[in-house]
């Protein structure tokens, strides 16, 4: 159901995008939510670059990046394809967790690997707030 967790069953939502002009193309890289403004805004005539305005990058790359976030009310998920991160957003949540690709619980020790995309998570999210 909605707002349950980071399973493939809640995060995998199918998109179709029509760009007029644009050949035919099927991602094979984790996409988000956040990154269809940066898709839209340059065909509506925006000049900026993406990363003025949002988080995402556009559908039109040819390239994703390492991971993709999610936020449920008071958790936050980074998803790299093989592995989720759980985290708290507020402190009665408890701990980090981390999942395999089919949402299965890994031992706590997991999280360590991923200690540079959670840097990188943190950097993003403040760029936003005041």
């Amino acid at each position: 159901g909605h707002n349950q967790g980071f399973s493939p069953e809640e995060l995998r939502v199918p998109l179709v995008l029509y760009v007029p002009g644009a050949a035919p193309a099927t991602k094979t890289y984790p996409t988000s939510h956040l990154d269809i403004v940066p898709t839209l805004l340059p065909l509506a005539g925006v000049k900026n670059p993406a990363a003025d305005y949002a988080s995402g990058i556009s559908l039109l790359e040819p390239a994703g990046r390492p991971y993709i976030t999610a936020a449920s009310w008071d958790t936050a998920g980074l998803l790299t394809g093989e592995r989720i991160l759980e985290m708290p957003l507020a402190a009665y949540r408890g701990g980090l967790k981390v999942f395999d690709a089919g949402y299965l619980e890994l031992p706590g020790r997991e999280a360590a690997a991923l200690s540079p995309l959670i840097v990188k998570f943190q950097k993003e999210a403040k760029r936003f707030t005041k």
